[in-house]
């Protein structure tokens, strides 16, 4: 018949940071390669051991907040466009939209641009406004995104740009 033999006794990973003899030394084991506890928000996947300390760099992937953005302010221009359509009026040929007049789709225009010129009261960082942010309500009601502004804030408040985003009132 068949028979099992183990060639390689199951091991779990260890990761040691700082220096081994160090009193502030930590020690980490881990049944798999991929280590989610040790920093906040980021994955470690451990490919192989090293007998020699390896250095970790963990950097703020500011591209893909921008590519986020600019995404929201395509789909927000794209809504306002429509809004607009709906609402507009053409003193030319003396035309409307569909719902020129309509008290509701105004009212509702009105509040998208409130909230999104509005300086936000219950933050407690530097970050308050969209236009710190890179975000700027044009005459037409459309955004405009500033790539630089983000990334500037990003580098120097990045705390204060999550909390802008996530905030919840």
């Amino acid at each position: 018949g068949l028979s099992l033999t183990t060639s390689v006794e199951p091991q779990n990973v260890a990761v040691i940071l700082v220096e081994p003899t160090s009193k502030n030394a930590l020690f980490i084991a881990n049944s798999t390669n991929d280590i989610s506890t040790l920093i906040p928000g980021v994955k470690l996947s451990l490919k192989k051991a090293s007998p020699t300390p390896v250095t970790l760099s963990v950097t703020t992937d500011s591209d893909s907040v921008v590519t986020s953005v600019k995404d929201f302010v395509e789909k927000y221009n794209k809504t306002i466009t429509s809004v607009n359509e709906q609402l507009r009026y053409d003193s030319t040929n003396n035309s409307t939209g569909p719902l020129f007049g309509d008290s509701t789709l105004m009212l509702l225009q009105q509040q998208i641009y409130s909230t999104i010129n509005r300086n936000i009261t219950g933050l407690s960082g530097a970050v308050k406004t969209a236009s710190q942010v890179g975000l700027n309500l044009g005459m037409d009601g459309k955004l405009t995104f500033n790539e630089t502004t983000l990334k500037t804030i990003i580098d120097t408040n990045l705390n204060d740009v999550v909390d802008f985003f996530t905030f919840q009132n």
